[in-house]
């Protein structure tokens, strides 16, 4: 018991750490989704499709409009569950051209957002690896960081991720 009680203790203190005094640091949920997806169509037409962002309201849910920026960076707007617009400026942090694609959103309040996307050479088409996260900011309710991406991330990721099949199949991803 004594054993018991001490952990909790300095599993406590630990939450206190960079607190306001007598505050506990709130915990903040990151909600985190991992799907994969094979497309009929060679990497670097997959690659391209995703690394043109005016691509994502095509088939990312609730995304309207992405605007390039220059530089890596973009300006997403979206529509809110509330159905008001949002916007963030995202950056491309890490690009290997018919490989891997990987952005993050700038801080502003408005939650962390990551995604990567890795593009690998599967039989006659390509295999898409993609992990998405997003972290709310701590004044968000984990039923409202759950507005953003659904009740389940994972459900929508891969019905984004169809869409996305979709629309390279189809089209080419023109």
């Amino acid at each position: 018991m004594r054993a018991l009680g001490t952990t909790m203790l300095a599993s406590g203190l630990r939450d206190l750490e960079g607190a306001p005094h007598g505050m506990l640091r709130e915990r903040r949920r990151t909600l985190q989704a991992r799907r994969s997806i094979h497309i009929a169509a060679d990497p670097e037409t997959v690659y391209g499709f995703w690394a043109d962002a005016a691509n994502a309201p095509r088939f990312l849910a609730g995304v309207t409009a992405v605007r390039d920026l220059g530089e890596g960076r973009s300006r997403w707007t979206a529509e809110s569950a509330a159905g008001v617009p949002v916007s963030w400026t995202a950056r491309v942090v890490e690009q290997v051209p018919g490989r891997l694609l990987s952005w993050r959103s700038d801080p502003n309040g408005a939650g962390e957002q990551t995604a990567t996307f890795r593009f690998t050479p599967a039989g006659r088409g390509t295999r898409v690896d993609a992990r998405v996260t997003y972290t709310p900011p701590p004044d968000q309710s984990d039923k409202a960081a759950a507005a953003v991406f659904g009740d389940d991330p994972s459900a929508r990721l891969s019905a984004e991720l169809e869409r996305a099949r979709t629309a390279i199949e189809s089209d080419g991803g023109v």
